[in-house]
């Protein structure tokens, strides 16, 4: 009996250190970062405008009425049209989205030709093509929002690609999502051509 105990008891030790049993599985951060990541979504690209290839701009916002979402570390990435993935910005440590209707629930990364009218809160170049797209990534690498403005632009593609901008675009057009930040992750009727009007973090 004392012999059955023990390895009973040492076979509880080896479970323990290894994560055998009936205890729960470690966290993935990448699923726990999910659980938040659907409220910050692109809400505004220019891939290019009148003051050139370099006069691009995206704009995220945070859609939730309620939550601000921590965004240290995540990624702005480009796709090439065909596919491949280079990221442009990374978002600085201690950088949140507040909820709508409070200053920086929105955040504006421009080029460095950019010509809105609205300071950027960040200013790089980031290579946006025409025939390409855009995406968000975690810090994690976990994929949380896209705009594709062509079926081969790889995981910046959702669904039906959004309608190209103009080739030479010297109006200013740009790809905004419906006021509303809803995601039915379906660029083509997410996202509607407008007259420029980014928003920065000082914005409400």
């Amino acid at each position: 009996m004392r012999r059955s105990l023990a390895t009973i008891g040492a076979l509880g030790l080896i479970a323990s250190v290894f994560g055998f049993g009936g205890s729960a599985a470690a966290a993935d951060p990448a699923k726990d970062e999910l659980k938040v990541s659907p409220n910050v979504v692109i809400s505004e690209v220019k891939p290019q405008g009148s003051d050139g290839a370099e006069d691009e701009f995206i704009e995220l916002s945070n859609s939730s009425l309620e939550e601000s979402v921590d965004i240290s570390g995540w990624r702005l990435v480009t796709c090439s049209s065909t596919g491949a993935e280079v990221t442009a910005f990374t978002f600085p440590a201690g950088t949140f989205l507040e909820p709508q209707g409070e200053n920086e629930s929105h955040y504006l990364v421009a080029g460095p030709d950019y010509s809105g009218a609205v300071s950027p809160d960040d200013q790089v170049e980031l290579g946006i093509e025409r025939t390409g797209g855009v995406m968000l990534r975690s810090q994690y690498n976990a994929r949380i929002d896209g705009l594709g403005y062509s079926s081969t632009a790889g995981a910046c593609v959702e669904g039906p690609a959004a309608a190209r901008l103009p080739q030479t675009n010297t109006t200013d057009l740009s790809s905004q999502r419906n006021q509303e930040y809803k995601d039915t992750d379906q660029n083509k009727t997410d996202f509607g051509q407008i007259l420029q009007s980014p928003q920065n973090q000082e914005s409400v």
